[in-house]
């Protein structure tokens, strides 16, 4: 595509959207960016896609220029509207969290109420059966908590983090799902104490809005920094990867379990497992166990 091409396919777009005819619009953009990606055709792609209701396309485009969407109000507001209605309100209130600081009084409210307001229009019903899943999910196998999950965060924040807060302590329920919802309601900056089971089967209670975020610590940037300046790029990502899934497991008490990261090899990737201390051959032995239960997936029809 040539740039008379371009501008002829943009031109078109944009009476198609002032005709209403968002889905010639969104073809008809979805071409332009594909040759020239800019915030001013994602942005017109993004509102042909809001217009006709497709929120979780309009959502991704947002994401490649977020700080664009962020620093204009009525995009942060369509936005933010886009997401509660791709069933993430959840995503909505983490990304208000993460910008409220820079907002003003006035601009706090008012964003908070479209969240809140978009989330009153939630059928109740659907509200009650998706967290009755979320609150049973345990019994489910691991793939199908994973879907759960992910279902949950079109739940209200209320709902979301009163079911959430419970299933924290249910051994039913996958660790890697438990991390997920510890770190989801540490995003959410809930400053409730519950009750969390580890990887260690001890009951801790934790108050979310106080913990860590994961990628922040010295043992993280330790270990990253271990195993990715050795040479041999490709394998040291892919052991970089399990290292990082394995050390997750261990959140919010990784720094604490791994007091020596010359260590690591032994406990993560079970080299010369038979010289570490009993202790670490059984938290290295439950790791590998998690992982692989974690990535059996059910052949689906």
């Amino acid at each position: 595509m040539n740039e008379q091409d371009y501008q002829i396919f943009f031109s078109e777009g944009m009476n198609c959207l002032e005709k209403k005819n968002y889905r010639k619009a969104q073809d008809l953009f979805s071409e332009c960016y594909l040759e020239k990606k800019n915030f001013r055709t994602n942005y017109f792609l993004f509102e042909a896609c809001y217009r006709q209701k497709d929120f979780k396309e309009a959502c991704r485009l947002a994401q490649e220029y977020l700080v664009e969407y962020i620093k204009d109000n009525e995009k942060l507001k369509s936005l933010l509207v886009a997401t509660v209605k791709s069933k993430n309100g959840i995503g909505a209130h983490k990304l208000y969290l993460n910008i409220k600081n820079y907002m003003t009084v006035n601009e706090k409210k008012f964003f908070l109420d479209i969240i809140v307001n978009e989330e009153n229009k939630i059928s109740k019903l659907d509200s009650e059966n998706l967290a009755k899943k979320l609150k049973y999910c345990g019994l489910q196998e691991t793939y199908l908590q994973k879907k759960i999950l992910q279902e949950s965060y079109g739940l209200p924040l209320k709902i979301f983090k009163r079911v959430a807060r419970k299933i924290l302590s249910d051994e039913n329920v996958h660790q890697f799902i438990r991390i997920s919802i510890l770190d989801d309601l540490r995003e959410l900056e809930d400053e409730q104490e519950i009750n969390y089971l580890s990887i260690d089967n001890q009951i801790t209670k934790l108050i979310p809005a106080k913990l860590h975020e994961f990628e922040q610590t010295s043992v993280y940037a330790a270990l990253k920094h271990e195993i990715l300046s050795r040479q041999n790029d490709d394998g040291n990502l892919l052991i970089w990867n399990e290292v990082k899934l394995k050390l997750r497991l261990l959140y919010p008490f990784e720094e604490l379990i791994i007091s020596d990261v010359r260590n690591w090899r032994k406990i993560f990737l079970l080299d010369n497992f038979e010289d570490t201390l009993p202790k670490d051959q059984v938290l290295a032995k439950s790791l590998e166990d998690i992982m692989v239960s974690w990535n059996i997936k059910k052949n689906m029809p």
